[in-house]
């Protein structure tokens, strides 16, 4: 069973998996195109309608369209698809997570009031990301092992022999929960590379050493790293919306933000003409979870009986965030002659402190040409500044909040749809176009999804299908220091949406 510690320095974001510390402050900040088939079918661009309760999200005046109360539910099914390129080897991963998308109800009221002829209150749960993945990244390296990882972190920290060398009566474990409680997680990296064997001291009969080297010098080693992660990040919405001479429609909404992701990497290397050191296994499992706030004002303009105009400011989302974080590394290594196996598992759980993400407003202007009962045509555009992003206590993340402003730029979002009646069927369909928040697009480039749907009213029920494809490109670098190459990966959606609808 694992021991809980509470570790006295912050975590250093994504020490498993990539320098680009930004990585999941991006993930939490991230919301895809999520919500019920028809709004996903039409990309999303409802910020000038109502009718659909995932509108609530994109405009909180949309709650004040509805003519009926009504309880809603979505499922859906996400073939994922991720294809990496790691050096000259390639893999192609293939998951299909099932996914509840989003439950909620609506409550419609017609008043007497000629001026303020009615309003509505909306209850919706959403998620809008769901992080469940599995993928592997695999190919020989010539430039750089893992030894490099651990020989790095030893050369900033100057961590002295004396630290990571167990003492009599003293276990691996209690002495990796020591260093974590009183020292550094990097003196806990140098621990862990001293005891499997990839580091060895410069001198080894001197306590106050703090110079270590390679075990082996090999030059190319086989690499694997899989990838196995679970979590969602959703919202629960509490609106409510008011019409005023069945014109203006204005809404307010509060966010309960909830995120949790759980990440398991799994390192595997293979020494090329290794003398010492025969495979390294070096397993990560990082867990995020972190609870926040937000609000939303929305109003939409009906100007003539075809334009409607919307408007939305999104407050910024005011997380709390805590991190947890597992490790254990194997090794095999040729004694003599003798293959021997050296497992360092602590079998600790290393607690951080936690800390403040403040993730920036988000401004929407949205438009919409509405054909009576035959069908409309309806854009988007929200533009946020990711730049922004601002993790507290600032002195602590003086380095990381650097590193977003530097990195990171404002994210323009255009989506566009369209519907059309033919008798009780309805026929959609949708375009979204999403910047990369990073301003080097190798990290990460714009995401494209294409969508399409179809609705069917019957007595009291309407069920809507949506299908959405949506692809993007990223890097993903190993480890954050040392080892630093990255595997580029391709990765291609294809969501498929149902939404049952009941008039209360």
């Amino acid at each position: 069973m694992n021991n809980k510690i509470v570790v006295l320095a912050f975590m250093m974001f994504n020490i498993v998996n990539n320098a680009q510390q930004m990585t999941d402050v991006i993930r939490i900040s991230d919301t895809k195109i999520n919500g019920t088939a028809r709004y996903t079918a039409m990309g999303g661009a409802f910020g000038a309608l109502g009718g659909d309760i995932s509108a609530v999200a994109i405009n909180p005046a949309s709650s004040a369209v509805f003519n009926a109360s009504y309880a809603t539910g979505t499922i859906g099914i996400t073939n994922k698809k991720i294809n990496s390129s790691y050096f000259t080897h390639k893999e192609d991963n293939i998951s299909n997570p099932f996914d509840l998308d989003q439950l909620g109800v609506v409550l419609a009221f017609d008043n007497k009031d000629d001026d303020w002829s009615r309003t509505a209150v909306v209850l919706n749960i959403n998620t809008d990301n769901a992080f469940r993945e599995n993928y592997m990244m695999a190919g020989r390296n010539t430039q750089a092992s893992v030894i490099n990882y651990f020989k790095s972190i030893a050369d900033d920290a100057h961590i002295p022999l004396s630290l990571v060398r167990t003492q009599s009566g003293e276990t691996i474990a209690d002495l990796y929960q020591y260093l974590g409680e009183n020292e550094s997680y990097d003196a806990q990296q140098v621990f862990l590379g001293y005891n499997s064997y990839l580091l060895d001291p410069l001198d080894a009969t001197d306590a106050n050493n703090t110079t270590y080297i390679p075990a082996d010098n090999y030059m190319s080693s086989d690499q694997k790293m899989f990838i196995t992660s679970t979590g969602t990040n959703s919202k629960f919405t509490m609106n409510f919306g008011a019409a005023y001479k069945k014109k203006t429609y204005l809404g307010a909404s509060v966010h309960v933000l909830s995120y949790e992701y759980k990440q398991e990497a799994k390192y595997t290397e293979s020494g090329v003409g290794a003398s010492t050191i025969k495979s390294v296994q070096f397993d990560n499992k990082l867990t995020t979870k972190g609870e926040g706030i937000s609000f939303s004002l929305g109003v939409i303009q009906r100007f003539t009986d075809y334009i409607r105009i919307g408007l939305t400011y999104d407050s910024p989302k005011y997380y709390t965030i805590s991190d947890e974080l597992v490790q254990s590394l194997e090794t095999v290594r040729n004694d003599g002659g003798n293959l021997i196996t050296q497992l360092v598992a602590p079998e600790i759980t290393n607690v951080y402190l936690d800390y403040k993400l403040i993730v920036p407003s988000k401004m929407r202007a949205s438009a919409a040409l509405v054909v009576g009962q035959q069908g409309l045509i309806s854009a988007d555009y929200s533009y946020q500044n990711k730049a922004n992003i601002i993790m507290k206590p600032k002195a602590d993340f003086e380095t990381v909040n650097q590193d977003i402003k530097t990195n990171l730029r404002a994210v323009s979002t255009f989506k566009l749809g369209t519907e059309w009646r033919l008798g009780l069927m309805s026929v959609r369909a949708g375009y979204t176009l999403e910047q990369s928040p990073y301003k080097n697009l190798a990290v990460r480039g714009d995401l494209i999804s294409y969508s399409a749907g179809l609705g069917y009213r019957f007595e009291g029920i309407t069920i809507d299908v949506a299908y959405k494809n949506s692809s993007y490109n990223d890097s993903h670098q190993f480890f954050s220091t040392g080892l630093t190459n990255a595997a580029l990966l391709s990765r291609t959606n294809n969501q498929f949406l149902l939404t049952a609808k009941f008039e209360l």
